[in-house]
């Protein structure tokens, strides 16, 4: 129905809850009166009237009212995650925590869920958890000196935090979250300028399959069953018999992997008896090096 677009989120498949009880009656007046001149503009604001005379949800999600608590239950460890965070912010290095981001299109508010991975926990310095958005300024965003910033804890340790702010939407090409860890590394989406990621506030969903591994480091990224294809044979790992990589050591030669397509160069060197590599390509172009006997 026409309803419809009253009640939809920014989170693609969430349940709409009822927010009586999580927000006051001032509360949702404002939230009613931002979404009432919302509609207006786009000449839809007679729906939100028979919304709410009709006792229908049309405040959204209650989660996106208060999402700087420390409690982390409101948010989708699936849907949410937006990037990962790494060791002075190089790829290269020990992945330590990861960035998780909801927008709420309505109050046009950022909000930024950090945790650490598993063996590892927050420094709870004010000073080094923030959030800059380098094309609005280098000054932060948002740190742990602000109101809307809440430490995330397990038990009496610290994992990360919560925090809020302002943000008008837009594709944003530069940003940094960051927090120190373990007393003193330094965890963060990127450091360098060439090595900061964008911010959408009108993303997509980047874990299409919601099987909890990025679209980007996917290999099926619409099937949730699959997410490795070692061999490269357009097959997952899960369903390939034979998955292995037919490199630096024997395979039986059995499965989808390598069936029919043994043929090619043979590099023996002229030394009968011993081991050689033979050079193919399976049918979804891949180059396979393989263990043979010279003869």
């Amino acid at each position: 129905m026409l309803i419809l677009p009253i009640v939809t989120s920014q989170r693609p498949g969430a349940a709409v809850p009822a927010l009586e009880s999580k927000i006051t009656q001032s509360e949702q007046a404002i939230i009613l009166i931002a979404r009432w001149l919302q509609m207006k503009q786009s000449g839809c604001a007679h729906i939100l009237l028979i919304a709410w005379l009709s006792g229908i949800p049309i405040l959204g999600h209650a989660e996106h009212v208060n999402l700087t608590d420390g409690d982390t239950s409101e948010w989708d460890p699936v849907r949410d995650i937006y990037a990962k965070m790494y060791e002075a912010g190089n790829v290269t290095m020990t992945h330590l925590s990861n960035f998780y981001f909801i927008y709420d299109d309505v109050t046009q508010t950022a909000h930024v869920l950090v945790l650490t991975t598993p063996g590892h926990t927050a420094d709870t310095s004010a000073d080094d958890a923030w959030v800059k958005v380098y094309d609005i300024s280098t000054n932060t965003q948002v740190d742990g000196r602000d109101e809307t910033f809440r430490w995330v804890m397990d038990g009496d340790a610290p994992i990360g935090y919560e925090a809020s702010f302002a943000l008008a939407p837009n594709n944003y090409a530069e940003i940094e979250v960051h927090v120190n860890v373990d007393g003193g590394d330094t965890s963060s989406t990127g450091k360098q300028a060439s090595s900061r990621i964008s911010l959408d506030t009108n993303r997509g969903d980047i874990d299409d399959d919601n099987d909890g591994v990025l679209d980007e480091d996917d290999a099926f990224p619409n099937d949730p069953t699959e997410t490795t294809d070692t061999d490269g044979d357009g097959i997952g790992d899960n369903s390939d018999p034979d998955s292995d990589t037919l490199s630096g050591g024997a395979d039986d030669g059995a499965g989808p992997s390598d069936s029919g397509n043994l043929s090619g160069f043979k590099i023996c060197d002229g030394r009968t008896g011993e081991t050689g590599s033979q050079i193919s390509m399976n049918p979804a172009g891949a180059v396979i090096t393989r263990k043979v006997k010279c003869n």
